[in-house]
């Protein structure tokens, strides 16, 4: 759901000093979406989804992203220049440093070399993925997040097969 969406489901609560706390699912945790409801004064407890690697491979998260820098470290401490574009997105390319790492097999199987992309509001992403980390932050957001969310989520992962359930409703 993007912002777009969600302005008209807070549009009534726009001028209000204190602003409710906006309880979503993933779909609240695009970075264009947390931003726009932050920007707004909205409080925003979305689960940003964890960057993890594809079957056992090193994922965005094993990379340190340093975005006051503009670099990003790999897990054998490589560190190279984010290469923005005009939207200010932007890639870390490590293929000069993968020839010869010791790590390789666990980083990449692409003959070019491992790479690192950066959303344009990473900023975004990185602060929301830092407070869900926080106890009192998982906390609220388990004890408020509506129960069928979390049932609904168990079944998604495609080790269950939920997405190809032949179920409706």
């Amino acid at each position: 759901m993007g912002w777009a969406c969600s302005a008209v489901l807070f549009a009534g609560h726009a001028d209000d000093e204190v602003k409710p706390t906006v309880m979503g699912d993933s779909a609240y945790a695009g970075a264009d979406t947390l931003d726009d409801l932050q920007q707004a004064g909205f409080d925003v407890k979305a689960k940003v989804p964890p960057v993890s690697g594809r079957a056992g491979m090193f994922g965005k998260d094993d990379f340190d992203i340093d975005l006051q820098a503009d670099t990003v470290a790999c897990p054998v401490d490589h560190v190279v220049k984010i290469q923005r574009s005009a939207d200010r997105a932007g890639r870390a390319n490590f293929a000069e440093h993968c020839a010869g790492c010791p790590l390789r097999q666990r980083c990449t199987t692409s003959a070019n070399g491992r790479s690192v992309t950066m959303h344009p509001k990473e900023a975004v992403l990185q602060r929301a993925t830092t407070a869900q980390a926080d106890p009192r932050w998982r906390h609220d957001y388990r004890s408020t997040r509506p129960k069928v969310e979390r049932k609904i989520a168990h079944f998604v992962p495609v080790a269950w097969g939920g997405r190809k359930a032949r179920t409706r409703g």
